[in-house]
């Protein structure tokens, strides 16, 4: 009996050691669940700037105001019977 006993203690210990320390073991769980929340938040950042994006390509597709901003803003674009001024650093 008494060998018997020491045979499961022994076993026990082998299980623990592969449970705790071997590739798939505790450790290599928790490091992929801080992995994965890592990703999650990657994604949901990833996530906020698509939504952005689709909002700005919708905007583009459907409304005049921002394509008038754009050309105005970054084309230098005058409206009809606008007077364009533009000021000149004379330190350069």
């Amino acid at each position: 009996m008494r060998y018997v006993f020491i045979l499961l203690i022994i076993l026990l210990l082998l299980l623990q050691y592969k449970l705790w320390f071997e590739g798939d073991g505790i450790r290599r769980t928790v490091e992929l669940k801080k992995a994965v929340a890592t990703q999650e938040q990657k994604n949901n950042i990833l996530h906020k700037k698509d939504m952005k994006l689709a909002y700005k390509v919708q905007d583009l597709k459907h409304g005049q105001e921002s394509i008038e901003t754009i050309a105005r803003e970054k084309m230098g674009f005058i409206k009809a019977g606008e007077a364009y001024y533009q000021i000149v650093d004379k330190k350069k």
